[in-house]
């Protein structure tokens, strides 16, 4: 796979713990290190959508503030990813040395530095020209959907008040989704820790990643 898209490997291994796609460190001849990932279909149906947008996205804000997303390694024939005859869909970045992953806060120092790197990410995008970005996952981050899928199932089950004491907190503010699309920008969409590379001697963040779910929301 890597040979067919990109060059010939001499070493590959898995990485992370991620629950989506699957990942894996490899080396060139070299010595230089990249992160080989396939894109989950089973999550993403287009993945082409995921492949155009992410590609969009990092190339917008390289230009802004370089190193603050992942470098995207284009394929041998300048595409963002390699589509294969199975299915399968895969991309390369460029490995980003000297950081490391955290899977929890160990100080406030940390979980600071995080806010702002989302808050930052999301800032850069503000302003992203061209058409919008198509939802990897249709309906994923609106509320209105979500609404209507609890109605389905209060109704199918019939729970009483007792079972679900929370149908009243819900029904009581229901004007409030009305609203929520008023905020719409473009988010991270997946704001966990470990999708932050921080600095492997400071509590700094280097570099943002995991961007498959980057669309509008609130």
């Amino acid at each position: 796979m890597l040979a067919a898209g990109w060059f010939d490997g001499v070493d590959c291994q898995a990485l992370g713990a991620g629950h989506i796609n699957d990942t894996y460190v490899v080396r060139n001849d070299a010595g230089a290190r990249f992160v080989l990932q396939r894109i989950n279909s089973n999550v993403f149906q287009d993945m082409r959508v995921v492949e155009r947008n992410v590609a969009r996205i990092v190339e917008f804000i390289s230009a802004r503030a370089p190193g603050f997303v992942p470098t995207l390694v284009p394929c041998r024939t300048g595409e963002p990813g390699l589509h294969c005859g199975d299915g399968t869909c895969w991309r390369l970045w460029r490995y980003v040395e000297n950081t490391q992953v955290c899977p929890v806060a160990v100080s406030l120092e940390m979980a600071r530095a995080a806010g702002a790197a989302f808050g930052t990410f999301q800032q850069l995008l503000t302003d992203l020209p061209g058409p919008p970005l198509v939802p990897a996952i249709p309906g994923f981050l609106e509320l209105t959907p979500y609404l209507t899928q609890f109605d389905v199932a209060v109704e199918a089950h019939r729970l009483t008040n007792a079972e679900m004491p929370w149908r009243d907190f819900i029904g009581a503010r229901r004007d409030l989704a009305s609203q929520f699309p008023l905020g719409e920008r473009y988010i991270h969409g997946d704001c966990k820790l470990n999708n932050l590379l921080f600095s492997e001697t400071r509590p700094e963040v280097v570099c943002v990643v995991d961007l498959e779910t980057m669309m509008r929301g609130h």
